[in-house]
């Protein structure tokens, strides 16, 4: 088994809702000729709904986190590109 997946870190509890909804965000990514884009924040929105996570403070800070790992996916991405 690959060293990474042997070690790799556990997912706090807290945290395992946001992993979840940005995997499942990670198919409806954009991709176009200049490679890979962002998720959309409507698409975001939208699994609020489906989760129902109705909390405004609680969306700002899903919503934070899922860019956060949207942007450092779409910047490794960018980089292996180069």
């Amino acid at each position: 088994m690959p060293y990474s997946i042997e070690n790799k870190p556990e997912i706090f509890l807290h945290l395992i809702l946001v992993w979840l909804i940005f995997c499942i965000l990670h198919k409806a990514r954009s991709f176009s000729e200049y490679g890979v884009g962002y998720i959309s924040i409507s698409d975001i929105r939208g699994l609020f709904d489906e989760f129902q996570i109705q909390d405004p403070d609680m969306r700002l800070y899903y919503l934070q986190l899922l860019q956060a790992l949207d942007d450092a996916y779409v910047s490794h991405v960018r980089s292996q590109m180069k």
